[in-house]
């Protein structure tokens, strides 16, 4: 083993113990890893694809296998470590979890957050979780590789969403956009389904199936792997920051994790009888505390059900 490869390990250790140890009343936590198959890439190929080429920092498949030795991680096939995240995160199977990143991105996840860098917390709601995730899908993201409504950018995108009380009223906003700047009803919902971050109810884990968020039906995309995930259990923390007790009823994400973003961790805590916050109905302030304009009628000629 070189020295520079045992200092990324070390740096790697100390950086989770710096972002879990604020966090009041730990039990349990979990690594989530992107695996190497990407169901975005099925629906929309160029996902990403701006990013071939480039360099992947040195000794990333060892760190990530050091961590995954050291602590309780988990990778789903066809998934990316956001979409695990999101799917544990709002499954119900943990009292109050906290999703642990950098990462904006997942505000579009209604949880509780903390960021460790702006020794941030925060909680989302699902409208507010809803209005992240169709900004998202109206200014495009470039490192990502899709584009968005032309023409839209994050001024414009709050002005749009702004008025909006409901999903149902944003995803009519979205639509509008995308028709104005002359794409098509099939390039919004394409860019809202990549731009989404699953939630528990897109992710069938018996079946192994993912189900896309769609206006007005119901879009499923078949296994094409055998292995799946399970809910993992928990057990309390220990002297060196370790859950050596728990155990994953799934194998060890290994190094086909490595294209993952390998630095989101959240707290779980053993089941209760309380609500996961993706129960509640949204209608709640969104993120920058405005009401809905007086006087704007209600829209319900669209059909949200798929993911709202």
């Amino acid at each position: 083993m070189t020295a520079s490869l045992a200092q990324a390990k070390r740096s790697a250790d100390m950086l989770l113990d710096t972002w879990l140890r604020p966090i009041k009343g730990l039990r349990a936590w979990l690594l989530c890893f992107s695996s190497d198959g990407n169901f975005r890439k099925e629906i929309f190929p160029e996902y990403k694809a701006n990013r071939k080429g480039m360099k992947r920092p040195e000794h990333l498949t060892a760190v990530k296998d050091h961590l995954s030795t050291q602590h309780k991680s988990l990778s789903i096939p066809r998934l990316e470590a956001d979409d695990v995240i999101g799917i544990y995160a709002t499954s119900g199977h943990f009292h109050k979890p906290v999703i642990v990143s950098t990462d904006k991105d997942l505000l579009s996840v209604p949880a509780r957050h903390f960021n460790p860098d702006k020794k941030q917390k925060r909680r989302t709601n699902r409208f507010m979780a809803d209005y992240v995730w169709m900004t998202q899908t109206l200014t495009g993201d470039v490192t990502d590789n899709y584009k968005g409504a032309k023409g839209v950018g994050e001024k414009r995108a709050e002005r749009l969403l702004e008025p909006c009380s409901t999903l149902a009223d944003m995803w009519e906003a979205v639509l509008g956009a995308f028709v104005d700047a002359g794409q098509s009803e099939e390039d919004a919902i394409l860019n809202a389904q990549v731009a989404r971050i699953l939630r528990a109810e897109n992710y069938d884990q018996d079946k192994e199936t993912i189900h896309l968020w769609h206006p007005t039906k119901s879009v499923v995309l078949p296994t094409t792997s055998t292995a799946g995930a399970s809910t993992p259990s928990t057990s309390p923390r220990n002297a060196s920051g370790t859950c050596p007790e728990t155990k994953l009823s799934t194998s060890e994400p290994s190094s086909n994790t490595s294209h993952g973003t390998g630095g989101s961790t959240r707290k779980t805590r053993r089941k209760t009888s309380e609500k996961h916050d993706s129960t509640s109905n949204g209608q709640s302030k969104r993120p920058n505390g405005t009401g809905r304009k007086k006087g704007r009628k209600k829209k319900t000629n669209r059909n949200t059900s798929g993911g709202s």
